[in-house]
């Protein structure tokens, strides 16, 4: 079972299998043992994989390539799994092109599925001005994540630079670019400066941006 979850999703940590699949260590740490799967100790907590004869199970499962992608991707289906209890769905994945031109097993984003009411909502609302057979109608009904725990997750400035690079496609989906941070408080003034642009032409299709908190775990000293 555990095997089976991490072939489907790339990584995971250890504590969402023990507490949101109920799958306590005894059960999978066999296959830890037999290189079935692979422990990623990391600041967001130890992350498992699938390891060398994981992959030999399932030759079809994504190679993530390096410790620190692994920890990535268990973070952002963190991210997902949060969004998901409000009704999003995964689309699929944006990977990172490598220099020979190849796609990477890093994504750097996921685009999502809204809720069924909420894409309705906007389909309906928006419909006028980008119909299903023009061009930014394919966008209605979805949007972005942006999930990342590297270099200690994104920083303002970088989640400027996000929103101006998909400026466009924001307007386009009528739903703010989704980001993931560790601590919210540390981009309170990002949060304060978007609530004032509603007046904003960018922003007539509501806010620009919505920042979930996925925090660090906690780290106890052992006394």
């Amino acid at each position: 079972m555990a095997l089976d979850i991490v072939a489907q999703v790339g990584a995971i940590t250890q504590r969402r299998l023990i507490n949101d699949y109920r799958l306590p260590a005894p059960l999978w740490s066999s296959a830890v043992d037999d290189k079935q799967l692979r422990r990623v100790e990391s600041q967001y907590g130890t992350v498992l994989t699938l390891g060398r004869a994981g992959h030999a199970l399932y030759p079809n499962a994504e190679r993530l390539l390096g410790p620190a992608v692994a920890v990535d991707r268990a973070y952002q289906n963190d991210a997902l799994g949060l969004l998901e209890k409000e009704g999003y769905r995964l689309q699929r994945r944006k990977y990172q092109r490598l220099k020979n031109g190849q796609l990477g097993s890093h994504a750097t984003y996921a685009v999502l599925h809204l809720p069924e009411a909420e894409a309705e909502w906007r389909l309906d609302r928006w419909s006028t001005e980008f119909g299903r057979n023009r061009p930014g109608g394919e966008q209605l009904g979805l949007c972005l994540l942006y999930a990342t725990i590297r270099n200690g997750g994104p920083g303002t400035a970088q989640i400027r630079a996000l929103l101006k690079r998909h400026e466009q496609t924001i307007v386009e989906m009528a739903h703010p670019l989704i980001v993931a941070v560790p601590d919210l408080n540390a981009h309170r003034s990002l949060v304060r400066e978007i609530q004032l642009q509603t007046g904003n032409p960018r922003c007539e299709r509501g806010p620009r941006l919505r920042l979930i908190e996925l925090p660090l775990p906690e780290i106890r000293k052992s006394t």
